[in-house]
């Protein structure tokens, strides 16, 4: 199962991290200040806000990535929209360079676009400036980008532009527009920009021509030695003189050519105003129709949240060695079987082959009964390569019979266990956190022993957001390069929202993510998990973990 196919929030994330890109949940509006990207809580699965959504996120991506802000100020509004207009194709060329998802996410978002008929064209109400740009809009994005949904608008565009522009104009704003694929940064769209601009200026008052001064010419003498013209010879005159008349009727002709030019639409095309040219397509179109799209899907039932992050401070510092000597204490009985096991499983398994290079000088006498089976062989298993995220539950209903003393010496204990096991890596987090749906205990590449005082240091409050504490989790977990990837809940009951927990778990499922459930005084935990178990004490924690591990842990070297 690709990516593209899990919840929107972790698709989201997933591609704002490929592109080295930071994306946030939880804010109002979809929003970016040049560095982050803000969105707001976003349903798990809902195909107009995954089209929407997923095209905001390469898009303001994009525009960290690869445009200049400090750029020249532009001289007219409509040199701002075309530069716009120019830098939106230069930059979705360069972002589909290094992301190749891009373009699917991209025409998938123009071919939306143009269902719903967003994108207008022809007719009779359109502002100059909007036949201008709609035409560079459409034709660059279909030619340049590939987003061929555009194609029968470029198309009409065309021929609206042309009943404004002269031939010669025509083909210089082409020239123009040819040159942006090969421009390489902001600034080179915005002279770009400033060629057309330049180009509209010229077609309402051409520059003047500068032509060599004529030299003057003395009038000749028609006669020689003072002799009058015959009439023949003035009636040769005459008709040279017609014949400047011809040229002249020639000149009207050249003009009636370019008399498509409409210069009072040219110019109020340099004059545009705000309200004459279309709003920015994701500067205001697409969060428009974002927000409105989530409303929706919400009425619709909808479940929407964001992946459980949050900057928060790190917990507290406290007395990690002395937090750590108590809990590895504590561990020693599921240490010692999961190892031991661990190293059963590794074990050497020697024997005999009908083919190899070394002689079992123990076996030679098989030759004398028909078996070939005479040479050594040597089979090591393969080795674990398993990623662990435990989650711990921290809601108010922990506080009830010391059941959040609890499940904090529980997840301490499971992830210093795990931690010493050869090829297993380990992180913990609880939910919810102090300013966020999750706070992290110890993230993966850190040492329990560095941590181990955060554990004690969570305290019960609020409810069980168990949903966004998924989507949290299944961001490490995929981040991760490991072949086995695990992820242990440990808490005392029901989560908001269980119905969906269910559908993410079996999508985590698909994506080879594994997860089991260690109910705290509750035996009900099975119903939400798969595999599962409970303890009452911290007596009963060895067996129940390694009763989920050994099948699940250790499944690769099996």
């Amino acid at each position: 199962m690709s990516i593209t196919q899990m919840s929107i929030p972790i698709v989201a994330r997933s591609i704002g991290k490929k592109m080295n890109v930071t994306v946030k949940f939880g804010h109002e509006q979809p929003a970016t200040d040049g560095e982050v990207i803000y969105l707001p809580d976003l349903p798990l699965d809902d195909v107009k806000t995954k089209v929407l959504g997923l095209g905001f996120v390469v898009h303001e991506a994009g525009h960290i990535r690869f445009t200049g802000f400090d750029t020249d100020k532009p001289i007219s509004l409509l040199h701002k929209h075309i530069r716009n207009v120019f830098e939106d194709v230069r930059m979705e060329k360069a972002v589909m360079s290094i992301y190749p998802g891009a373009k699917k996410v991209l025409c998938e978002l123009v071919d939306y676009l143009v269902a719903d008929n967003f994108f207008e064209g022809g007719g009779s109400d359109q502002t100059p400036a909007q036949v201008l740009s709609r035409y560079l809009l459409y034709n660059l994005r279909t030619s340049v980008l590939g987003q061929t949904a555009l194609s029968q608008l470029a198309k009409a565009s065309c021929d609206d532009v042309e009943s404004i522009l002269s031939d010669k104009g025509m083909t210089r704003v082409h020239s123009v527009m040819s040159r942006v694929v090969t421009a390489s940064s902001t600034l080179d769209v915005h002279h770009l920009a400033l060629e057309v601009i330049t180009i509209l200026e010229e077609e309402v008052e051409p520059p003047e021509e500068d032509h060599p001064e004529e030299p003057k010419n003395e009038p000749a003498d028609d006669t020689d030695d003072g002799e009058q013209q015959t009439p023949d010879e003035m009636d040769d005159k005459q008709s040279s003189d017609d014949g400047s008349t011809d040229t002249t009727e020639d000149n009207t002709q050249q003009e009636v050519s370019d008399g498509c030019l409409d210069k009072d639409a040219v110019q109020a095309m340099l004059d545009a105003t705000e309200d004459q040219l279309d709003k920015d397509l994701f500067e205001s179109i697409i969060p428009e129709q974002l927000d409105e799209a989530i409303v929706e899907a919400e009425e619709n039932g909808a479940i929407c949240c964001g992946d459980g992050s949050a900057d928060v401070p790190p917990l507290p510092l406290g007395d990690h060695a002395t937090v750590y000597a108590s809990a590895y204490k504590q561990t020693y009985a599921l240490r010692t079987r999961l190892q031991s096991f661990v190293q059963a499983t590794k074990r050497v398994k020697r024997g005999t082959s009908q083919h190899g290079r070394n002689l079992n000088d123990k076996k030679l006498h098989r030759v004398k009964l028909g078996n070939p089976s005479i040479y050594r062989t040597r089979q090591r298993k393969k080795a674990v390569n398993t990623v662990v995220q435990v989650l711990m539950d921290s809601s108010y209903s922990m506080s009830d019979r010391n059941m959040m003393g609890l499940a904090s010496n529980a997840t301490l204990a499971i992830t210093a266990a795990l931690e010493t096991i050869p090829g297993v890596r380990v992180g913990a987090a609880a939910f919810p956190g102090r300013q966020a749906d999750v706070e992290p205990m110890t993230l993966f590449g850190e040492k329990v022993k560095q941590t181990a005082a955060r554990y004690p240091a969570i305290v019960a409050s609020g409810g069980t957001p168990l949903l966004p504490a998924l989507m949290w989790a299944t961001r490490q977990l995929l981040s991760c390069n490991e072949e086995r990837k695990l992820l242990l809940i440990v808490t005392d009951g029901e989560p908001f929202e269980s119905e969906a927990c269910v559908d993410v778990m079996s999508q985590m499922k698909l994506n080879n993510i594994e997860t089991m459930g260690l109910g705290i005084k509750v035996p009900s935990v099975k119903d939400l998990f798969n595999i599962s178990a409970c303890i009452d004490n911290e007596e009963e924690l060895a067996k129940a973990i390694f009763s989920m591990l050994q099948d699940n842990l250790l499944q690769n070297v099996a």
